[in-house]
């Protein structure tokens, strides 16, 4: 009995010093990239493997860097490496690691290779040629809230910036001339134009940098970003510059947005307008579309109006609805929805009016006046009898609007199977939206599927046919897709969130339903997509997260309406690497995991009534690492 004791920790001890040896090894640089360095006849599916897992070991690594485990980092990063070694992200990132480990001369080598990958683009530092004798710049304020509109643009948060681009447009076109508009109070279309007539330069830009930022993240690592918003007289352009791992200390920002300003002045309208030649003697005319374009914030102004009278209209209040749709027009008097708005009201008073003097009652005279000295009023007319029945059949009309409605509502509800035939046919014909839509594309997959022979004709709009639900108010709400001249539909999308936007569609085989997809539904929930069995009703598999096109983040697989198994991408990186399966019970029964997020599984645990039975290691050197 003590011999085979003895015996038994002999073999336990030798099986841990092979395990030391295993994660010793990993620490070794040469033995571990021999080990990962992708062979030299690897396939395309090789290389898109390689590329995902070394991109999984780079977040590895920059959670390490920020943990301050910096000697993990560095074993990480030599492996993603030897994976993808062209990256130049990780090429950075070992010498910051390396740096911090003291080893300078290896860390400049990294950075070395990491700017012949990706070299830092360089700023000119020479004018152009012409250099805008005919050209005017104006700089404008950032986009902001309606407390803070009217300010300077030396008041701007980020000083920086302004300065940056001020001391950029001096050195790149030293004969433009740079500008901000005048502040004023309520800006209009008239002033901004004669604002601009009075620069005497026939060729006008504006520029506003709509965000300018500096960070760091585990997903995107470190990065630097400028947005901006170029207005020319016959449109606007936008500019995004994007640059990854530059250096995020001190004005890192302004930067980003001097090298977005070089992408904006070559852009070929910008360009144009510095070439452009014009006698400053007599003062261009610009035309309204044109000031809108150059000058954002006034569209900002009216539609800020616009929304506020709305508001006072709803609540009955007609004058204070008047003033902000006069405001509105007083801005741009050629603006049609500011016009429109203010010719309704004005009418809507001048009724008021003619009602109250017509009906003749004091008391309503003297609610009427007191209603106006409170600087709003309402409609509580004295109606006579033709006024009476021209309401009652606008009631009438209302009313009517409001049966088609519920019965619209009504074909919304019934989705386990197909709608009533002769409830469709009542519908009114539609047209087919674009191709790149997403219920065009899953009709045709429907159609596909059900062995349509014209599902891959080069004519889809042959093949497809729709019927829409309309609100009274115009608004859609659902779009029917039907397969030639056949009554039942393949597919149903809807607006089910009233924002504008469809966000739900169900498809239907044999007149069954299928499959339902739920996206974008402004709710911060994940996308949703159902697939049911041929019955309608029992789930097959729910997939949470990931949108269209894209794999789901999240697949719930069941069986005869049983939870089977539970399939986790817990990095986002397009593969599972947490699988769980179920039992007849629901405990769990199974678990697998794969650590190093290359496709493979590496450790799979067996569980029996919750508790742990077996535990297999299929990849000993990375449970090794990870532990």
């Amino acid at each position: 009995m003590r011999r085979r004791t003895r015996s038994a920790r002999i073999l336990a001890w030798a099986f841990l010093c092979l395990i030391a040896g295993g994660i010793g090894a990993v620490g070794l640089p040469v033995a571990s990239a021999s080990r990962a360095t992708p062979s030299t006849d690897a396939t395309p599916a090789d290389a898109s493997q390689h590329a995902r897992s070394g991109r999984r070991l780079l977040r590895d690594a920059r959670i390490l860097e920020r943990e301050g485990r910096f000697e993990a980092a560095e074993r990480t990063t030599q492996r993603a490496l030897a994976l993808t070694p062209d990256d130049p992200q990780l090429h950075r990132l070992r010498a910051r690691v390396l740096d911090s480990l003291g080893r300078r001369e290896e860390a400049a080598i990294h950075r070395a290779a990491a700017e012949g990958l990706d070299p830092t683009p360089a700023l000119p530092d020479r004018a152009l040629s012409p250099s805008g004798a005919s050209l005017l710049i104006v700089l404008l304020e950032p986009p902001a809230e309606p407390s803070r509109r009217g300010r300077a643009p030396a008041e701007w948060p980020d000083g920086e910036v302004h300065a940056a681009i001020e001391a950029r447009l001096a050195q790149r076109l030293p004969s433009a001339r740079v500008a901000a508009p005048p502040a004023e109070p309520e800006p209009t279309v008239e002033s901004r134009r004669t604002w601009l007539e009075a620069q005497r330069r026939p060729a006008p830009i504006s520029l506003r940098v709509d965000r300018a930022w500096c960070g760091e993240s585990i997903k995107d690592g470190r990065f630097g970003l400028a947005v901006l918003r170029i207005g020319l007289p016959e449109g606007v352009r936008h500019v995004r510059y994007l640059r990854d791992d530059p250096d995020v200390g001190d004005g890192c920002r302004a930067r980003s947005v001097m090298h977005a300003l070089e992408q904006a002045l070559a852009l070929p309208e910008v360009d144009a307008a510095r070439r452009a030649s014009g006698s400053r003697d007599a003062a261009p005319s610009f035309s309204s579309t044109s000031v809108h374009a150059l000058f954002p914030d006034l569209d900002a102004r009216i539609h800020d109006a616009l929304r506020e009278g709305r508001k006072w209209l709803a609540a009955g209040q007609l004058d204070a609805a008047r003033a902000a749709f006069f405001r509105a027009h007083h801005i741009d008097p050629g603006h049609i929805d500011a016009h429109s708005f203010l010719v309704e009201v004005d009418r809507s008073l001048e009724i008021s009016r003619q009602l109250a003097n017509a009906g003749g009652d004091p008391t309503a005279a003297r609610d009427a006046q007191r209603d106006e000295s409170a600087g709003w009023r309402v409609l509580e007319p004295h109606l006579s009898s033709a006024e009476h029945r021209s309401l009652e059949d606008q009631l009438e009309a209302e009313q009517r609007l409001r049966e088609d409605l519920l019965a619209t509502l009504a074909l919304l509800g019934s989705q386990l199977q197909t709608p009533d035939t002769a409830a469709l046919a009542g519908l009114r014909r539609g047209t087919l939206p674009e191709a790149g839509g997403k219920g065009f594309r899953r009709a045709r997959e429907q159609m596909r599927r059900a062995g349509d022979p014209k599902a891959a004709s080069p004519a889809p709009e042959l093949v497809l046919s729709t019927r829409v639900v309309h609100t009274p108010s115009g608004e859609l709400l659902a779009r029917y897709y039907f397969a030639g001249r056949s009554e039942h539909p393949l597919l149903m999308e809807e607006d089910t969130s009233g924002n504008g936007h469809l966000d739900r569609w169900v498809a239907w085989v044999g007149g069954t339903r299928r499959e339902i997809w739920e996206e974008d539904r402004g709710q911060g929930l994940p996308d949703v997509h159902l697939v049911y069995a041929p019955d309608g009703r029992t789930l097959v598999r729910v997939e949470l997260g990931g949108g269209d096109g894209q794999r789901p983040e999240r697949v719930f697989v069941y069986r005869e309406g049983l939870l089977r198994s539970d399939f986790q991408d817990t990095t986002g990186d397009g593969l599972f690497d947490e699988i769980l399966h179920f039992g007849d019970d629901g405990s769990l029964a199974l678990r697998e995991r794969d650590l190093d997020h290359d496709g493979r599984i590496d450790v799979r645990t067996t569980y029996r009534s919750g508790r742990m039975v077996r535990r297999e290691i299929m990849n000993p050197e990375v449970v090794a690492e990870f532990q």
